[in-house]
């Protein structure tokens, strides 16, 4: 009388590559649903994520901060603050070269601890004053103050 094993062996010689590749498929499969299950599923949630505008990907998320440094008793910012005004109602969350811009007014006159950084951080030495914050870069606005020269720099610091 043939042994289990001798018996097992002679049965499954001639198949041993098949039931190689169906054991590797079964280990394979079962691996495959625990990393799902465990990193990718918990990782993935389909319902944060904004699937409404894939064809503009590339162009989300690039903001451009336009920043206007002024203090009340200066006469040169009184004089600027209409053409400000003027050019943030227009621009405030346009889209100008793949650039959202966002303009934020910063009234120095009463410095709090978040003005005083900013004015460390943009190196505000006078007023009126325009910095433009893309790509962590800071940009300095270096003309007259009026809504043509505002929108020259936004366009033409936005295209680079």
């Amino acid at each position: 009388m043939a042994s289990f094993y001798e018996v097992v062996q002679n049965y499954l010689t001639p198949y041993y590559w098949y039931f190689l590749i169906i054991v590797s498929f079964v280990i394979f499969g079962f691996l495959g649903k625990y990393a799902y299950d465990n990193y990718y599923s918990v990782n993935f949630d389909a319902g944060n994520k904004d699937l409404n505008d894939v064809a503009n990907a590339n162009m989300r998320d690039k903001e451009a901060n336009v920043y206007f440094f002024y203090v009340d008793w200066c006469p040169h910012c009184k004089t600027a603050l209409p053409d400000w005004i003027k050019f943030k109602n227009q621009y405030e969350g346009k889209l100008v070269n793949n650039y959202t811009i966002n303009c934020i007014d910063m009234n120095c006159t009463d410095e709090n601890e978040e003005i005083t950084e900013a004015i460390q951080e943009y190196k505000i030495e006078g007023y009126p004053t325009i910095k433009m914050n893309k790509d962590n870069k800071i940009i300095d606005f270096d003309a007259k103050i009026s809504y043509t020269t505002l929108e020259k720099f936004v366009n033409m610091m936005t295209q680079q």
